[in-house]
């Protein structure tokens, strides 16, 4: 299918959200060279970090040169066949006038090198470097990675990493700065991190889980790329995908899913196209969550867990007055960073005490880094590429989590890919004049006893 927008129409439109939050316009002149471990055709790990770092690179990079073995995918049904292939197509569809191309490196020729995995060469150039296995990223400046290759086929490690690599790259694009040699990583099981990672936990992750029944409200940035990412998991369980809009160009900066050719979709349906791939059972809502909630047949869903991603139409006060499940919502915020909530019925804080500063307010949208209207007065959300797909991987830990009954006691998340990364977590409490505390237990029991999650 030919692509119609000219090579100026199309970046103005797909780099105005990023611009808005940096300022500037990166152009042409930025540029990476990639270089992928020659064991990436043994390592799910390898494959999946290579996959989703070069599909958020081609979001705001637009010449990328990657040096990597062929090797046929063994990921997901999602992906068909050579693993190259199947990258050079989705970045193209990504950004069908950008500069992607495959082969040896010449280092003068590339701003930044990026090795994933052990590149097994000697560089004379600068280089940053990821590495993943399990719950673990890893991530390095002129070092090397020690991480061992685990079997588990999960997205958890590969996804984070994928994260720290676009922001680092994306932080030295826009202001190139002078930075000493490091190594440093990552636990998701626990938010730790350490220069040694053989201090930080790594639990074994079952290949497969039935994640239970979803109801997942919002298919934007957030929700999108974790569908993406959950297509890459061999889980099962049932989803309901509820979102009103429709796929713009706009969208294409800031999602592992969205493609220029998923333009005028429903955004629902986009990502059930990945799911369905997979074995999850998905059915789709174009639909406001309050359209959702007023159906004849709403009551008979009755989810394990409910997702918020969306932020219209006051959703954080229409999800608790359901008197729900667990719910676990994320968010990007201003200044690079992603924030992530877990909400247990009775025991801790709901979703109205996460947003209640907001509620009474004109709304200007959490999940923004930086709202600005228009002329005709339409808001326009300013994001970055790398911050929905992180929220996106916090998410999923939490759901992997719960279906191996590991609880944490924080609740609340903060990630910062402002270079340095800085991660915090904290349990957060109810507030006293909140709806949730004149909520009756008993009501949360009656509706919800039979739900996969209500003991934890």
């Amino acid at each position: 299918m030919k692509f119609l927008l000219s090579k100026e129409q199309w970046y103005a439109l797909r780099d105005d959200r990023t611009n808005r939050i940096i300022k500037k316009n990166l152009g042409d002149d930025y540029s990476v060279g990639v270089i992928i471990d020659p064991k990436i055709s043994e390592s799910y790990a390898l494959q999946c970090m290579t996959i989703l770092t070069c599909n958020n690179l081609a979001r705001w990079c637009r010449k990328i040169i990657i040096d990597m073995p062929d090797c046929n995918q063994t990921i997901s049904s999602v992906f068909d066949g050579n693993l190259k292939n199947h990258i050079q197509k989705n970045m193209s569809e990504i950004d069908p006038h950008g500069n992607f191309t495959f082969q040896k490196i010449d280092e003068g020729k590339c701003s930044l090198l990026l090795c994933i995995g052990d590149p097994k060469r000697d560089l004379t150039k600068p280089f940053f470097w990821i590495d993943s296995s399990g719950w673990l990223a890893g991530y390095g400046y002129c070092t090397n990675s020690s991480i061992e290759q685990r079997s588990e086929k999960n997205p958890i490690g590969p996804a984070f990493a994928s994260c720290l690599a676009s922001a680092f790259l994306f932080s030295q694009a826009i202001n190139t700065q002078d930075i000493p040699k490091f190594s440093n990583y990552y636990s998701l099981f626990d938010y730790k991190q350490n220069s040694n990672h053989t201090v930080l936990q790594n639990p074994n992750i079952p290949n497969t889980i039935d994640i239970g029944k979803i109801c997942q409200v919002g298919c934007g940035a957030v929700g999108s790329s974790f569908d993406y990412l959950l297509a890459l998991t061999s889980y099962s369980g049932d989803i309901q995908l509820i979102d009103f809009d429709v796929v713009k160009y706009e969208n294409c900066s800031s999602s592992f899913a969205f493609t220029v050719y998923d333009a005028q979709e429903n955004k629902v349906e986009t990502c059930s196209k990945f799911l369905q791939k997979g074995n999850f059972s998905v059915n789709t809502h174009c639909k406001s969550y309050n359209d959702f909630t007023n159906e004849p047949n709403f009551e008979h869903y009755n989810p394990d867990l409910i997702l918020c991603f969306a932020n219209e139409d006051d959703i954080w006060t229409r999800i608790q007055n359901i008197i729900p499940c667990i719910v676990l919502h994320a968010a990007t915020t201003e200044s690079w960073a992603v924030t992530f909530g877990r909400h247990t019925p009775i025991k801790e804080w709901c979703i109205v005490c996460a947003f209640y500063h907001l509620i009474d307010a004109k709304f200007v949208g959490q999940c923004s880094t930086g709202v600005i209207e228009d002329s005709n007065k339409n808001t326009i959300v300013g994001n970055l590429p790398f911050l929905a797909p992180c929220a996106a991987t916090f998410v999923l830990a939490e759901i992997i989590r719960l279906n191996m009954n590991i609880i944490k006691k924080s609740n609340y998340v903060h990630f910062s890919l402002k270079n340095p990364f800085s991660i915090s977590e904290s349990h957060r409490k109810k507030m006293n004049d909140c709806m949730c505390t004149t909520q009756p237990s008993n009501i949360f029991k009656q509706l919800h006893n039979n739900t996969k999650f209500f003991n934890i």
